[in-house]
């Protein structure tokens, strides 16, 4: 899949929604931007760090298709809605992700406002990383499924 120059020239962002930013130690978890105030403390409730609020667990993106509900909290049932988010809807905090603060700032939720052949580029990137492969190989099927047998 080529990737699309628009995402060249917004590549900080692309990079921070796609990859989760690069995966370097202070970025393992991360403050997404859906919430300005945080009913869920996130990696603050382990760390009691006032930096950790908001933040959490970045995940693989392998078989992302596969594995909705979205975000830690399973606020997002779709792909789509996920790009929404990222698209229109990053809300502003102390400890947003500096991934996700190179988005034009704007009094309420920040965005960058993903074209919708954005929006479907990335979702058909995004399910690029499905594996049918993989999830329907017996050699990484769960062990502990009791197979039954047919006796003739």
């Amino acid at each position: 899949m080529a990737i699309p120059q628009q995402w060249l020239i917004r590549g900080d962002l692309i990079v921070a929604i796609v990859m989760g930013g690069p995966k370097t130690y202070e970025e393992l978890y991360m403050n997404n931007g859906l919430d300005s105030t945080f009913k869920d403390l996130g990696r603050a409730d382990i760390t009691n760090a006032n930096d950790d609020r908001g933040r959490f667990r970045v995940v693989t993106l392998r078989n992302i298709a596969l594995t909705p509900p979205y975000m830690h909290d399973g606020r997002f049932k779709t792909l789509e809605a996920v790009l929404d988010h990222y698209s229109d809807h990053i809300l502003s905090s102390q400890t947003l992700s500096p991934f996700l603060n190179t988005v034009t700032v704007v009094s309420g939720p920040q965005h960058s406002s993903f074209t919708r052949q954005e929006k479907a580029d990335l979702l058909a990137f995004l399910k690029m990383l499905t594996d049918s492969s993989f999830i329907t190989n017996p050699q990484f099927s769960d062990p502990f499924i009791q197979k039954t047998t047919t006796n003739n």
